[in-house]
């Protein structure tokens, strides 16, 4: 694991706080309505990777035949990341967040599926346009909103040209979205955007075929319901959204 040492400034405190919940961390699932819909973090994790691996797969996005290299912004146990791969990604899977104790158990967790990294507060530690796929899944309503538009433009800065930005987020529009939130610990600082916010946010930063759908309408666990989201995904009262869009290719 690449090791980056940060400056303990505010922001960086604020979101290293996840260390302390790193040891017995379960995505909420301690809440009694998350359980009752879904039995684990993983239910409501495979739902967003369902819903990555076939946006990735329709008409190719224009993203390279070759193996695509996936970063999971903010990954905690990297949850996400080995449900892509369960579901069949054939690229490069890596994951990086600002707590260490959280990647060191997502690197037991997961294994060698993926690379972990330790990101710092003031800049991301990849190069520029180094991945062909950027996912921020359930992170940003963690970042003070006026910390945002710093981290819009470092995850597009790390894209390839023609790259897909997709953010995952809690649904405000919801309310038993917002009282699960307002009754999980490790939201109690928690700010929740609205879709429209994540979507300006895009076209401000000149990504291309900005798009909006929306997710986890039914409880995770009666699977026999799932294929009925494909028809309500422009009802925005979904669970979560998901926001998608391509950074610019090269002229």
């Amino acid at each position: 694991m690449n090791k980056i040492k940060a400056e303990p400034t505010g922001l960086h405190e604020r979101l290293s706080e996840f260390d302390e919940y790193a040891g017995d961390y379960n995505a909420g699932m301690e809440n009694p309505i998350k359980r009752l819909l879904g039995s684990s973090a993983d239910d409501y994790i495979d739902v967003k990777a369902k819903w990555l691996i076939r946006y990735l797969e329709k008409d190719n996005r224009g993203l390279p035949d070759k193996p695509m290299r996936m970063l999971d912004f903010g990954c905690g146990l990297g949850v996400l990341l080995r449900a892509v791969h369960r579901r069949g990604f054939k690229g490069s899977l890596h994951g990086c967040d600002v707590s260490e104790q959280m990647l060191q158990r997502a690197e037991k967790m997961v294994g060698s599926i993926a690379d972990f990294t330790l990101i710092s507060e003031n800049e991301v530690p990849f190069q520029d346009d180094t991945f062909d796929v950027v996912v921020a899944s359930s992170v940003l309503h963690h970042i003070p909103s006026a910390d945002r538009d710093r981290y819009y433009k470092e995850l597009i800065r790390i894209l390839a040209p023609g790259g897909a930005l997709v953010v995952f987020e809690h649904n405000p529009r919801n309310p038993l979205v917002r009282w699960v939130v307002s009754r999980t610990p490790i939201d109690k600082n928690a700010v929740l955007l609205d879709s429209s916010e994540v979507q300006q946010a895009f076209k401000h930063f000149q990504m291309l075929n900005v798009d909006c759908q929306y997710i986890l309408f039914m409880p995770p666990r009666f699977k026999c319901m799932q294929s009925l989201e494909r028809h309500l995904i422009q009802v925005p009262l979904g669970g979560q959204y998901a926001v998608s869009g391509l950074k610019p290719p090269i002229r």
